[in-house]
């Protein structure tokens, strides 16, 4: 004999999965022609085919839902690969962190970080601290080896690396290219290597 509401959850949640997946796609899309200040979950609902209920039922502001959006095209894991350098290392992660913080999403939730405590809090639980911690373990690992020197402050020196590029995409709005990345991380190199 089946049981209903076993029936009821398994069709139940591919379809929530569905409509997350739709609000979160309609949101991201939305960012590419609407400013954060004028997206609306009226407009959210709309392109995605959900109702507002619905929406406020998984995030209670379009900010969640924002950094819902921010967390569902990013990787929150670092995955170094052994057999590149540090520079190149370095190189893709910046090179993904920029992919993202060029975009609308990227920058209308570093806009709304600011004035939003508790999801700063939650992005660098989430999103932050992940990353940075992988990147203090590769440049402890390159200390091991004695590629990276061993008097350097690892935390300073990823304040640095990652500064600049915060500080040019937020303060000066320009967009970082490669040829920036390439110089800010041989800048960056020159100051930590062993010689």
């Amino acid at each position: 004999m089946h049981n209903p509401s076993t029936q009821n959850k398994s069709v139940g949640r591919p379809r929530s999965e569905a409509a997350k997946t739709a609000i979160i796609q309609a949101t991201i899309s939305l960012l590419d022609t609407v400013p954060f200040s004028n997206l609306t979950i009226e407009a959210i609902a709309k392109q995605s085919g959900v109702s507002k209920a619905t929406i406020y039922r998984w995030w209670p502001n379009k900010e969640a839902l924002l950094f819902a959006a921010f967390l569902h095209v990013t990787s929150v894991e670092v995955n170094f690969e052994p057999a590149l350098s540090i520079e190149e290392n370095f190189r893709q992660v910046i090179a993904e962190l920029v992919a993202i913080l060029n975009r609308p999403l990227g920058r209308a939730l570093f806009a709304v970080l600011i004035d939003q405590p508790e999801l700063l809090s939650a992005f660098q639980t989430t999103f932050f601290a992940a990353k940075r911690q992988a990147a203090k373990q590769l440049l402890a690992a390159g200390q091991a080896q004695q590629v990276i020197r061993a008097d350097i402050d690892l935390d300073k020196s990823l304040d640095m690396l990652f500064g600049a590029v915060y500080l040019r995409v937020f303060l000066y709005t320009e967009v970082v290219d490669t040829d920036y990345i390439t110089a800010v991380i041989a800048t960056f190199m020159q100051g930590i290597r062993h010689v």
